[in-house]
């Protein structure tokens, strides 16, 4: 009777391994919380939780980050201030020479192990600090 029970129960956690990619999505897998494989569209089998798990994620889609506006209209508290001065010379509160940068940046995903686990909130903080830096380095140096 003990050996039908754990072989039922042993059925029924395999059983909860299938799951299913759509088109446009990939699946990156992880045996014992370690990056192991990438998984295409389709029904899929991979070892249950807490052996496996997987992070299944839209990869086709082209995503957005709106630095300084939001659909098209400006949000100032959320502006790039950028300052022309290579000096930053003036008095406090004061900044003869400010931009105010409004952006959009659309981007893709081509390395979903790279997305997902060699970065800090990949599609967040550090697009925005990217992009940030970028700006910084180049409005500066454009003349009117």
């Amino acid at each position: 009777m003990v050996v039908v029970v754990f072989v039922a129960a042993l059925a029924v956690w395999m059983a909860t391994g299938f799951y299913t990619v759509q088109p446009g999505e990939q699946a990156a897998l992880r045996k014992l919380g370690k990056f192991n494989n990438i998984q295409g569209p389709g029904l899929n089998w991979y070892w249950p939780t807490p052996i496996g798990s997987r992070d299944i994620v839209q990869v086709d889609e082209i995503r957005r980050l709106e630095i300084g506006a939001r659909s098209g209209t400006p949000v100032l508290l959320e502006s790039l201030m950028i300052t022309g001065d290579p000096d930053e010379s003036g008095l406090p509160g004061e900044a003869p020479n400010i931009v105010d940068v409004q952006l959009l940046v659309q981007f893709d995903i081509k390395d979903l192990e790279s997305f997902l686990y060699k970065s800090v909130d990949p599609a967040g903080a550090t697009m925005k600090d990217a992009t940030e830096t970028a700006l910084r380095q180049v409005v500066p140096s454009t003349t009117c």
